[in-house]
């Protein structure tokens, strides 16, 4: 009676652990989300940490993205647009910082984003490999 008990517990533990292993698979976990930290300074785009103005992004298909936009300008208004994915990081007036997450589409390939207040200076391009 007592090892048909184990036996049990053994299957129901087997079948949670593969469960969990398999949510990453199955795009349901949110802890792979990628981070992309970017920073608007002197009307410009930085990947946080790192001096190339505008920078490429480059992004997998099918990739789910947490986007922070940090606005270090004080009294300029930064956005981040994606148009032809329809993702749109909400104003900042001033210092601050605003989160989209969003699903990278399937198909590779390039696009740009960009500050509507300031497109001519913030723009730059993103690559769906």
């Amino acid at each position: 009676m007592a090892a048909s008990r184990y036996v049990r517990v053994g299957v129901i533990v087997a079948a949670l652990l593969t469960a969990a292993a398999l949510l990453p698979l199955m795009g349901l976990s949110r802890e792979h989300d990628r981070e992309v930290r970017l920073v608007a300074i002197d009307r410009t785009f930085y990947l946080e940490g790192q001096p190339t103005p505008n920078p490429t992004l480059k992004l997998r298909a099918r990739e789910r993205i947490r986007l922070v936009l940090r606005n270090e300008d004080d009294g300029m208004r930064h956005d981040l647009r994606i148009r032809e994915w329809n993702v749109a990081v909400p104003a900042i007036d001033g210092k601050g910082e605003q989160v989209v997450t969003f699903r990278v589409p399937d198909t590779p390939g390039t696009t740009s984003y960009t500050c509507t207040p300031h497109a001519s200076s913030m723009l730059g391009s993103i690559e769906v490999e």
